[in-house]
């Protein structure tokens, strides 16, 4: 019994139709993967803001002026250490301003 020419080409369409399931199905995980760790990564650097801005409230009604810098609320025992930028991964490129706000609080 001889086989004909589409029978001898259905593994190789089944096999091209499976891989193709599997890279479609890998670029949806790392999609997903990178969508997933920069939704991580700014939740972390919000959580980072109010920390710091919880330290420089704190710092400001117990020493009626503004720190010098973010070392500064380390020292005091504001914060326990000066907190890695999740972009950059360093934790000194951090920029710290004055206000110029008349709204902002005086210390």
């Amino acid at each position: 019994m001889s086989r004909s020419h589409s029978e001898d080409k259905s593994p190789v369409i089944f096999l091209a139709i499976i891989a193709l399931a599997l890279v479609l199905a890998a670029l949806f995980v790392r999609a997903h993967y990178v969508t997933t760790v920069s939704k991580a990564r700014k939740l972390l650097l919000q959580q980072d803001f109010y920390l710091m801005c919880s330290a420089l409230d704190l710092y400001g009604r117990d020493y009626h002026q503004h720190p010098q810098s973010l070392d500064d609320l380390v020292k005091a025992g504001y914060l326990p250490n000066v907190p890695t930028d999740r972009i950059s991964g360093r934790n000194d490129t951090w920029v710290t301003e004055r206000s110029d706000d008349p709204a902002a609080p005086e210390l």
